[in-house]
């Protein structure tokens, strides 16, 4: 008979398993996929992912969208759904603050039924609406939510009137501080429909929003209403919460208007300054030195004051930065020295005078779009951004070229079919040599109807003797049209740009790079570098045969100096061994009255530091050939300088001393020295031996005239 506790699990399972019929498994079955089948169609019709609390994730592409009642909601909306449509790798994460400030999740999901695609998880903080305590509890609140997701951006509306939003900004400062990986991005809400070009950035340049630094430089002199128009239109301008410096450049011979004018212009951007010349620098000298770049992520406006700028250029200017410098075709945008604000109506380069231009009757018969961005060689004088590494090099490049232009004048350069050639007071000219030497390129805007971020009034000045305002005046963007106007509302990839040439032509772009190389073989001893390698150093540009010679001319005289102080030298150490040295009784006098000498200057051969004399081949008595061992240097005692290998100066360029003959040699080839230090004895200045006249014998007395005293 079986025991209790063998029963016991039989009738255990045999109860158990009465209950789990076939059928009743059948229809818990089919209750689970109907209600997995409700979920699937609930969140697709309503695209809202609901999770509360936060749960820590491992993506690393999760952006955090804060949003504080229903206004933010409307603002932030097409921004967070746009960025969910548009990449699989990165995932928004909105957190509201909940149905106390204005909005919760249930109506932030009724909200964005109406955008199909909008993928979003929502994180509802329930923050309750007028407590004091408000800033603090945001703070925590956003703090934890940022821990817990480890977001690389956190976007936010920048209002510091209100408590709940300065408790954000405080823990989005406090956390990026802690994560340098983690970028906030503070918008003032009514710039925030001026972002929408957020959508189109890659995720790598959406982390490089606060990376790069923008500072306006205005170039005046006298011309007040001028400065006062284009100061006006820029303080106008949309700079989306950024910090911009402004920086007013005048020349020495400025009227007192200008100058007062300056000194009353509030910049509520950023800093102001102002920098005034104190001798006459001219239009050259004032565009060239109004910028220099810190680092390569120094970006400077130029503009000179009888421009005015359209109310959105810095987003633009924005907006192609980081889209071409900081994602992933910055390793192709590495030839883009800047951003024209100007919609190019003019071809100035064309002989024997400048031509009309409409880009899109160009790009018409080629496969690009005819309302396309467009790369072109020509750099805009008239509003435009210039780049760190390119400026900077052009810099240096138009230093050397103005010594060169007033000095030897020996770098003899010509763009083929350019009139930039004759424009020999313009900062254009040599910026243009370099952009062909480099195979250089800026982006344009081509919008409809020359619509331009800036405009140029053509006004008299140094280059300009009359006013042709009609070929020049375009107008300005009112409305935000920028994505609006592009292809396909975005801008296009870098590789997808067309290229023009200086004089308006479609071209590609290895052609030229391959015409820049050409004409620098001609004008340069020194190669150019392999197309993919740039330094951003003009030095091989400048390479001629006389400088050349004259660097290795420098290397070979430095080497003589040395020399020279070595020998200085070793006199010192001489003179102080004579200073030092006691009276000597020679054996051949007896008499110490006689041979008693001033101490100071008799040294006898012992105490004396000598050089071992040179025996020639051809004189065998070492007397006769005994030299003055401060002049005489053996071939092994001589240090040689090496010739520089940066050189490669061959021995026919390096000028060459010639032979001394002397007359007691008639070989020539063993009597040849170094003419900077061999002596010989007809060379030498020579004194005549003193005669004592208590010895009649000149030769006992016979001493170093130098040394030998009476």
């Amino acid at each position: 008979m079986p025991s209790s506790l063998e029963k016991s699990p039989y009738r255990y399972r045999s109860s158990y398993s009465s209950y789990f019929t076939p059928k009743i498994v059948r229809n818990l079955l089919f209750i689970s996929f109907t209600l997995l089948l409700i979920i699937y169609f609930y969140n697709i019709q309503t695209d809202i992912i609901i999770s509360s609390p936060i749960y820590q994730t491992s993506n690393n592409n999760n952006v955090i969208v804060i949003v504080d009642g229903e206004q933010q909601a409307k603002a932030l909306q097409p921004i967070y759904c746009n960025l969910s449509k548009k990449s699989r790798d990165t995932f928004i994460h909105v957190v509201v603050t909940g149905k106390r400030r204005g909005i919760c999740g249930e109506e932030l999901k009724k909200m964005n039924s109406k955008s199909p695609g909008c993928r979003v998880s929502v994180h509802d903080l329930g923050i309750r609406n007028s407590s004091p305590n408000d800033e603090n509890v945001i703070f925590m609140e956003t703090t934890h939510a940022i821990n817990k997701i480890r977001p690389v951006v956190l976007i936010y509306i920048k209002n510091l009137n209100d408590n709940v939003m300065r408790g954000i900004d405080a823990a989005a400062i406090a956390m990026s501080s802690v994560n340098n990986k983690f970028t906030k991005i503070a918008i003032p809400i009514e710039y925030m429909n001026n972002t929408m070009f957020i959508a189109d950035l890659p995720i790598e340049a959406i982390k490089q929003w606060n990376t790069p630094k923008f500072h306006v430089h205005v170039i005046t002199q006298d011309r007040p209403a001028s400065l006062k128009r284009l100061v006006s239109s820029l303080d106008s301008s949309i700079y989306l919460g950024d910090n911009v410096p402004l920086t007013i450049n005048i020349d020495e011979s400025a009227d007192p208007d200008t100058i007062e004018y300056s000194h009353t212009v509030e910049w509520r951007s950023g800093k102001k300054n102002i920098l005034r010349r104190t001798v006459q620098g001219g239009l050259v000298a004032n565009i060239v030195e109004s910028f220099y770049p810190t680092d390569n992520n120094d970006y400077g406006f130029i503009f000179e004051d009888d421009i005015e700028v359209s109310p959105f250029f810095y987003i633009w200017a924005k907006y192609t930065v980081l889209k071409y410098r900081y994602g992933p075709d910055r390793i192709l945008s590495n030839r883009m020295f800047g951003v024209s604000l100007y919609n190019q109506k003019l071809i100035e380069l064309t002989l024997p005078r400048h031509k009309k231009f409409n880009a899109a009757l160009v790009l018409d018969p080629t496969k690009y779009n005819r309302r396309s961005p467009y790369l072109c060689q020509v750099p805009s004088s008239w509003g435009s951004l210039v780049f760190p590494e390119i400026w900077r090099e052009f810099n240096h490049y138009i230093t050397a070229r103005l010594k060169d232009v007033k000095g030897p004048n020996l770098q003899d350069i010509n763009i083929p079919e350019s009139r930039s050639n004759g424009w020999h007071n313009s900062w254009k000219r040599f910026f243009i040599e370099l952009i062909y030497l480099r195979g250089y390129v800026m982006l344009y805007p081509n919008y409809i109807n020359y619509v331009s971020f800036s405009s140029n009034h053509h006004e008299t000045g140094v280059h300009v003797h009359k006013k042709h305002r009609k070929g020049f005046l375009l107008p300005l963007m009112k409305n935000d049209i920028i994505s609006e106007g592009l292809p396909g509302g975005v801008l296009p990839d870098y590789r997808n740009l067309p290229t023009l040439d200086l004089f308006g032509r479609v071209v590609s772009f290895h052609k030229l790079v391959e015409r820049g190389h050409n004409l620098h073989r001609d004008i340069s001893l020194c190669p150019p570098n392999d197309s993919a390698t740039l330094t951003y150093d003009p030095k091989d540009l400048l390479c001629n045969r006389i400088n050349i010679i004259k660097q290795n001319n420098e290397t070979i005289s430095a080497g003589t100096i040395e020399i020279k102080q070595i020998k200085q030298d070793n006199e010192n150490i001489n003179n102080e061994q004579r200073l030092n040295a006691k009276p000597i009784l020679n054996k051949a006098n007896p008499n110490p009255k006689l041979a008693h000498q001033d101490s100071k200057l008799d040294i006898n051969d012992e105490q004396r530091p000598t050089a071992n004399p040179i025996l020639k081949k051809t004189n065998s008595n070492q007397n006769l050939v005994h030299q003055d061992s401060k002049l005489d240097i053996n071939d092994e005692q001589r240090p040689t300088a090496k010739p520089d290998s940066k050189l490669d100066i061959n021995y026919e360029q390096r000028p060459t001393a010639k032979p001394i003959l002397k007359k007691n040699n008639p070989d020539q080839m063993l009597a040849h020295h170094d003419s900077k230090f061999e002596i010989n004895d007809e060379q030498r200045p020579t004194k005549k031996p003193i005669l004592k006249k208590t010895n009649p014998n000149p030769k006992l007395s016979h001493h170093d005239s130098k040394l030998d005293k009476s």
